[in-house]
């Protein structure tokens, strides 16, 4: 199948659907990685509270967005816009 979507479609970008493209988790790990290396926790107990701060850090408009990324469509009493 795959070689018969090369031949057919040379071009274009194959993306399956468990691809980490199509995640919205994937974003949100990735956020949440970027503001934990920032916040430096060393230790078992700023890890806690850095793991805390960095879920805060995670708003519903930047969940919007990933979703809308991976061509999720939102209720719309999610979204503001």
């Amino acid at each position: 199948m795959l070689l018969y979507l090369k031949k057919s479609y040379p071009k274009s970008k194959c993306f399956f659907s468990d691809s980490p493209v199509f995640n919205p988790i994937e974003f949100m790990w990735a956020y949440m990685k970027g503001v934990l290396r920032k916040l430096k926790a060393r230790s078992e107990e700023a890890l806690m509270e850095a793991t805390s701060a960095a879920l805060d850090c995670v708003s519903p408009e930047l969940v919007a967005a990933w979703f809308k990324h991976c061509n999720y469509t939102l209720p719309t009493q999610l979204t503001k816009s």
